[in-house]
């Protein structure tokens, strides 16, 4: 291995898994997060933005994944 070129396939394979599981995770909660005010809500238009919301904080908490994680 040339120092700082190659990275160790299963520490890159751990990697990847843990970052598609949280992704995962933070997906999935919306629904639980969001049920309760979108099944009260009549405007779609605040549907949509809540539902933006969420799905913007999920990936803002993604993009906070530490790369050598």
């Amino acid at each position: 291995k040339e120092i700082g070129l190659l990275i160790d396939r299963e520490q890159a394979r751990e990697a990847w898994s843990a970052m598609i599981s949280q992704a995962k995770s933070s997906f999935l909660t919306i629904a639980d997060e969001l049920c309760d005010r979108l099944a009260t809500e009549t405007n779609p238009i605040a549907c949509r933005e809540m539902l933006e919301s969420k799905i913007h904080e999920a990936l803002a908490h993604l993009a906070e994944y530490p790369a050598s994680a």
